[in-house]
């Protein structure tokens, strides 16, 4: 009896530490920018493979896409999904309807992004202006915006700006917040119409809209979630997602996730709290590729300078650096006309080497524009003799031409 207690509590231990690393070696990047998009009432079974979805199909083989082959939806219908997915929370709401109690004033992963200095916008397809909390308008449908339940609430609010058109969407994707909601419309989402006619309407507005966003993000440090909100009701809510960016460690994974797993990771994303029953739900801390980073060298003060000064080059963030000089600090001092680069590993073991920094020493005392002087026209070399007279200095090369008040000059070679 007390070796089965003991081997009981061993195991029970080894668990525990497992967890333990577990938790603390699990990885999740912050990108630059996150997209979250969600279609509409489609099964795994109905979108994998299917000649109707091309695009989507074509960009699971992707050496940046990983793939959720066990995910799934968490109830039915629609719109108490998407506020799970916002919020871990129906909010009390479990049908399509107006929600009675809102606006809400619980916590949400906009509110939370906002809370810790982030940004957050929510992007629906023919929303007729910013801020409308109509049910419809169009192929517009509330019910698939979460964030609109919170706009004009007493706490957690998102105010009504965050609430666009799809046409705000930016074509500079610079110009992105942190993390974006993108909610096509219903003709657009495969909710309307019928199969295979709208998986394939979806999947091309898919390809026509954020193929360029896509594309960028896998060389700009950002990611596209996409996702479902539900299945079709005959496939035990079994649905296709996958995340696509540079951040992300290709290949299929199994382990089973839903909408509260992927809000769980964008909240530790950004070191936010977890709302709701994403406090208990796994982080997708599995599929990410812990060896992106890159090496900068970030000049403090200008590489062009004066002889006998220098400039101090600061690496970005690492465990370890290398530099072209042999130096292993983060910053180091340059002077002279040279060539620098520095090797960084971070914390991972994962190295990269930045692009080259030239500095350059010049031999001229001065250099640049000089100042600008306000005098008659010039009519002889004894009235600029005198200007340098007056003003302490002498420009053997100071060229001036015309009739004008103001005039630059040249600066001295010696």
């Amino acid at each position: 009896m007390k070796n089965s207690l003991y081997f009981k509590s061993v195991v029970l231990c080894f668990l525990l530490l497992q967890q333990s690393i577990n938790q603390t070696f699990g990885f999740i990047p912050q990108p630059n920018k996150v997209v979250i998009v969600v279609l509409e009432n489609h099964a795994y079974s109905q979108i994998l493979g299917s000649p109707a979805a091309p695009y989507l199909n074509g960009l699971l083989s992707d050496s940046r896409t990983a793939f959720f082959t066990n995910s799934y939806g968490i109830s039915h219908p629609s719109q108490p999904n998407y506020l799970r997915l916002f919020s871990g929370s129906n909010q009390g709401t479990t049908n399509g309807n107006l929600p009675r109690n809102a606006p809400f004033n619980t916590p949400n992963l906009g509110s939370y992004l906002i809370n810790a200095s982030k940004t957050f916008i929510g992007y629906s397809e023919d929303l007729p202006y910013v801020g409308f909390t109509g049910v419809v308008s169009g192929a517009y449908a509330r019910k698939h915006s979460p964030w609109v339940n919170w706009q004009g609430s007493t706490s957690n609010e998102i105010p009504d700006s965050l609430s666009q058109p799809f046409t705000s969407f930016p074509t500079n994707y610079n110009l992105l917040p942190d993390v974006s909601f993108v909610i096509p419309n219903q003709d657009n989402d495969m909710h309307n119409g019928s199969d295979p006619t709208r998986i394939s309407i979806g999947d091309t507005w898919i390809q026509n809209n954020l193929d360029g966003y896509i594309q960028w993000a896998k060389s700009n440090n950002s990611l596209l979630i996409l996702t479902f909100d539900e299945d079709d009701n005959y496939s035990g809510n079994h649905i296709f997602t996958f995340f696509i960016g540079q951040p992300v460690k290709p290949g299929n994974y199994s382990n089973r996730i839903d909408h509260y797993n992927i809000l769980r990771t964008l909240e530790d994303m950004y070191f936010l709290p977890h709302a709701g029953a994403s406090a208990t739900a796994a982080p997708i801390d599995y599929c990410w590729d812990d060896c992106t980073n890159s090496a900068k060298i970030i000049p403090v003060g200008p590489v062009y300078y004066c002889k006998g000064d220098s400039v101090l080059l600061t690496a970005s963030n690492g465990l370890t650096y290398l530099w072209s000089t042999g130096d292993t600090t983060q910053s180091i001092y340059a002077s002279g006309s040279d060539n620098y680069r520095v090797t960084i590993t971070d914390g991972f073991g994962c190295t990269a080497t930045s692009s080259f920094v030239e500095t350059i020493e010049s031999d001229f005392k001065s250099l640049g524009l000089f100042f600008k002087e306000t005098m008659d026209t010039v009519f002889a070399t004894t009235t600029i003799a005198a200007h340098e007279t007056n003003n302490g200095f002498d420009n053997d090369n100071l060229f001036m031409s015309g009739t004008a008040e103001v005039r630059p000059t040249i600066p001295s070679l010696n």
